[in-house]
């Protein structure tokens, strides 16, 4: 069994890559239980008890007795999350892939994830900032583009810009790493759905392709408000020089 963990900018579709994958019982994923933290906690151990499985995942309830045994027991954060992986591969014999999906802090980790955990993989996905702002300002926007309420979007475009300047900044790194990240388009993997986990199916060496996806029925809506978007980069104050330089090294404008 294989360590994984998936990561992004907040809102950038990694819960929807993570609970397609965990539609398939080849993969044990948790939702933000932070195992993979490089500074972790201890308050993530109630992280990790606290975990609710998603509809598709309510086998994973089978741990909670293991797990608040373990809180008592560990000394490490370590060993805890070892335990949790022994006590999966005991009890689930399909399942090929554990980890956990967490935005963010994992992005901002990235390398030293890769260097103190021999053998995990990742997955990364990533998504054209204004989409990204879109979606994270539904339901406060009033019905107007994200480029138009300047004050409450501005902190959202820098946190845009962080990540990605975080990940630009680690790439160099990871030169050396490459066959254990593979990054993702949030577009293509809404749009080119089978196209794209032929390719995860590939980079994961799996036996059997990926060929379930759940509902993303949203994220079609998400695509929508980014291609009424798309025209506005240049109009907008928020679009500084380091937005637009992030958005053509991924590719969005030219």
């Amino acid at each position: 069994m294989r360590r994984i963990f998936i990561t992004g900018c907040p809102r950038s579709g990694t819960t929807m890559l993570r609970d397609s994958l965990t539609c398939d019982p080849r993969f044990f994923i948790f939702n933000e239980a932070q195992l993979f933290n490089p500074e972790p906690v201890l308050s993530i151990f109630d992280r990790v008890r606290n975990y609710k499985p998603s509809h598709t995942y309510v086998k994973a309830k089978r741990l909670d007795f293991y797990i608040d045994t373990w809180i008592k027991s560990c000394a490490t954060f370590p060993e805890f999350v070892d335990k949790v992986e022994n006590c999966v591969k005991e009890n689930f014999k399909e399942v090929e892939f554990f980890g956990d999906k967490n935005p963010h802090i994992y992005l901002h980790g990235l390398t030293r994830i890769l260097k103190l955990n021999p053998g995990i993989v990742g997955l990364v996905m990533i998504r054209d900032g204004r989409s990204v702002i879109s979606s994270q300002l539904r339901g406060l926007e009033n019905e107007k583009p994200w480029w138009a309420i300047s004050a409450i979007s501005e902190p959202r475009v820098r946190l845009w810009e962080e990540s990605m300047a975080v990940l630009f900044e680690q790439i160099g790194q990871l030169n050396t790493m490459k066959k254990r990240i593979h990054i993702i388009r949030y577009e293509d993997f809404v749009t080119n759905t089978k196209v794209e986990l032929k390719k995860i199916s590939t980079f994961l060496e799996l036996k059997r392709e990926l060929s379930f996806l759940c509902s993303h029925v949203s994220h079609t809506d998400s695509l929508t408000l980014w291609r009424n978007n798309v025209l506005n980069l240049a109009t907008s104050p928020l679009a500084t020089d380091r937005f637009k330089l992030f958005m053509k090294l991924l590719g969005y404008i030219e």
